[in-house]
């Protein structure tokens, strides 16, 4: 589909910037914007929003740039705040409807989001979670396949825990805002489509930057997505490159950081840390159907004795619908495209039977074919999330994770949150006008701007360092990650008044901030470190008096010796390689004696605990009741 419109309202920010239409995409939910005093017919002009006559002051232009959840919640949040004249601008084509039945039939395209409790307060808190949660699907459960284990898997249903995990297409939820921004808030917000943040300058008073776009003709809407940052449509034509001037920019375009970047080659001490990812995992998404008599709220687990795939399947709609990730490494065979369908159908019989058995030959050989998607590295932005008195990053763009717990949307939910709050706390009361929205001095912005950072810069750091550490390979995984979630588990049995939860159910309490959680869980290794040298202090003392003792006599030296050798055969034994490389086997042992036996083994690999972990956490409130099964039997939310 063609453009419908030429996106002259950025130009009318720039004042004596340049002349160029913004051409894009421009759904005609609006009245023309009829752009002042520019030489640009009122017939080649379409918009997503009815747009004031006269812009607001340059002070309260805001550029916004990044059309995903993060940058339409931040549009929604500044517009509940009173602020008009605010663009989105974002390089892809609009979001599909949320309700077009068409798009979200195509299961195999999805990218599913879980939003927990943190996502879902924020999004509560912005008015919209009715709007988002009419396409959202509940998982209540989990059941679980582990090498070597039941035939039928090992089903747990939670029963304690405060929020239910809300599934939902990643782009489904950005057409849910995309609709909430369009139809409530058009007066405020102008929705830019096709335009791509090529650099930003900033001006030498550090109160305003000039954005240098790339602006294309986009179909429109996109399909459903197909990976972490959305669906990468074609653009149609050739860029039209345009500046445009603005007061304030926000920059959430998450992997893509062009403001970040350009913040970076402003400021010597600004950087972007891009840590080596030395667990790196590929996927292919397998959609399936359920069968009657299956739960349709549970997510459904597996993995293979080796370590080599490990395969996760959420519900993709309320009617049984269901869309699964096989997650390799970046070295498997079956980690290409185009590859062999008799090697995947072999790998799903011996590692999931009961999910193979649901896909037909014609399933498999598509996955076969399908190119695999890549999870983002980790990666965040020290030591401030402010650029002077005239930018701020939030969401992916300061804190990228991967997926394991669901935290990244999550997460930057609640940076737009805290943004609003610390504009909140720099705002004049007495400064509001309703017609109008908030005025800020410069000062009043720039105080804002440093709050923000204050409060989300070292959660944000805090996320990423914690999340990488829980991701870590071999026996760097088991330092990391499986000793101290042992160690955890162990120390809150005991004394659940002086250790908290695991690292894993400590992200997931909304009333900790990341920062808390990493300086909790720091205060806990102090003590657990203080208690292990204790003991093996004393256990020392205690053996080197026994020692001395058996030394006096014959048959105690006899006696030292046969120790000694039965303790060196012990030690031998227990360091050969396990059968199953993976930090998580150990703990899948630790759990079968009975250190944490609700649930059943964990096996595979960090992955697949990871994922367990996400959804399987004590500690929380009751869960809602099993919903009615379906006509045809099957249990479906």
């Amino acid at each position: 589909m063609c453009a419908q419109g030429l996106l002259v309202v950025l130009c009318g920010l720039a004042g004596a910037a340049a002349r160029v239409p913004l051409v894009g995409y421009r759904a005609p939910l609006g009245t023309a914007y009829r752009a002042p005093r520019q030489s640009i017919s009122a017939a080649a002009v379409g918009t997503v929003a009815e747009s004031r006559a006269a812009s607001p002051p340059p002070l309260t232009s805001t550029v916004i740039v990044g059309g995903g959840p993060a940058g339409l919640a931040t549009a929604i949040m500044l517009a509940k705040h009173g602020w008009t004249d605010i663009h989105l601008i974002d390089r892809l084509a609009p979001p599909p409807a949320p309700d077009d039945t068409a798009i979200w039939s195509e299961t195999a395209r999805f990218y599913l989001l879980g939003l927990g409790g943190r996502g879902q307060l924020s999004l509560r808190s912005l008015g919209v979670w009715d709007d988002v949660a009419q396409y959202t699907t509940q998982v209540l459960g989990r059941r679980d396949w582990s090498p070597g284990g039941d035939p039928d898997g090992v089903e747990r249903i939670f029963t304690d825990r405060k929020f239910a995990t809300e599934v939902i297409a990643r782009d489904r939820l950005v057409g849910a805002l995309h609709r909430v921004v369009s139809t409530r808030y058009a007066h405020a917000v102008t929705l830019h489509y096709g335009c791509a943040c090529a650099d930003v300058e900033w001006d030498a008073s550090g109160q305003a930057a000039t954005l240098h776009l790339d602006v294309r003709p986009v179909a429109a809407p996109r399909s459903a997505a197909g990976g972490p940052v959305g669906g990468a449509e074609a653009h149609e034509g050739k860029p039209v490159r345009t500046s445009v001037r603005t007061g304030l920019v926000i920059g959430a375009d998450g992997t893509a950081t062009q403001v970040a970047m350009a913040i970076a080659a402003d400021s010597s001490d600004f950087q972007i840390i891009r840590y080596e990812d030395d667990n790196a995992r590929v996927y292919k998404t397998i959609p399936f159907k359920l069968p009657p008599g299956w739960r349709g709220d549970v997510n459904y687990s597996a993995r293979s004795a080796d370590g080599r795939m490990n395969f996760d399947a959420l519900p993709a709609s309320r009617n049984g619908d269901y869309c699964g990730v096989l997650l390799l490494r970046t070295g498997d065979p079956l980690a290409r495209s185009d590859t062999s369908a008799v090697e995947l159908r072999a790998l799903l019989d011996e590692s999931l039977p009961a999910i193979s058995a649901l896909l037909s030959t014609d399933d498999v050989e598509t996955v076969a074919k399908k190119a695999p998607s890549s999870l983002p590295a980790f990666r965040t932005v020290r030591p401030r999330l402010h650029h002077r008195e005239c930018a701020l990053l939030l969401g992916d763009a300061v804190h990228t994770v991967k997926p394991y717990f669901g935290l990244g949307a999550n997460s930057a939910f609640e940076d737009v949150i805290v943004l609003g709050q610390a504009l909140d706390a720099a705002a004049v009361p007495t400064r509001h006008i309703p017609t109008r929205g908030l005025f800020f001095s410069r000062n009043e912005l720039g105080v804002a701007l440093r709050e923000f950072s204050r409060r989300r810069a070292a959660d944000a750091d805090a996320l990423v360092r914690i999340s990488r550490g829980l991701d870590r390979p071999g026996k760097l995984g088991f330092i990391t990650f499986v000793l101290p979630i042992i160690l955890d588990g162990i120390s809150n049995k005991i004394a659940p008044s002086l250790f908290m939860p695991n690292t894993i159910a400590m992200l997931q309490k909304d009333e900790f901030t990341f920062s808390q959680v990493a300086q909790r869980k720091r205060q806990d290794r102090a003590v657990q470190t203080a208690i292990l040298a204790s003991a093996l202090s004393a256990l020392a003392a205690l053996s080197l008096a026994l020692i001395k003792a058996l030394l006096k006599n014959l048959p105690g030296q006899i006696a030292l010796v046969l120790a000694g050798l039965s303790l060196t055969l012990r030690l031998a034994k227990g360091m050969r390689p396990a059968p199953v490389g993976s930090p998580a086997d150990v703990l899948n042992r630790y759990e079968q004696k009975g250190g944490n036996a609700k649930g059943g083994a964990a096996g595979g690999s960090n992955e697949d605990f990871l994922m367990s972990q996400r959804i399987s956490q004590q500690g929380y409130g009751k869960a809602p009741a099993p919903p009615p099964p379906l006509a045809d039997g099957t249990d479906c939310v």
